[in-house]
């Protein structure tokens, strides 16, 4: 009797230090989980971010060639205006001669 209560106990005893060693496994777990959440949140923050400043690039691009398109509309009117200018001064040349 007495030697199986001393097996019992030693059965106890290995059954605690297994508990005590999940215990800490799941401790140490949990420790990784929340620093992968953590990683996760700072990942997710700077997608934002890059998708936001990504977006405001290509609003700028978009403005920029508008103005471009604007610019080259009105210097092609320019030119327009002078050779309009030229052709009529030339025809005035022509008249005259």
């Amino acid at each position: 009797m007495l030697e199986r209560l001393e097996t019992m106990e030693q059965l106890v005893e290995k059954v605690q230090q297994r508990m005590h060693g999940f215990a800490q496994r799941c401790d140490k777990l949990e420790s990784e989980l929340e620093e992968n959440k953590k990683q996760l949140q700072n990942k997710d923050l700077e997608l934002i971010r890059l998708r936001k400043e990504h977006q405001r690039l290509v609003e700028q691009k978009e403005r920029e060639a508008m103005q471009l398109k604007k610019e080259r509309k009105q210097a092609q009117e320019k030119l327009q205006e002078i050779l309009n200018r030229f052709k009529a001064l030339s025809g005035d040349s022509d008249n005259q001669s």
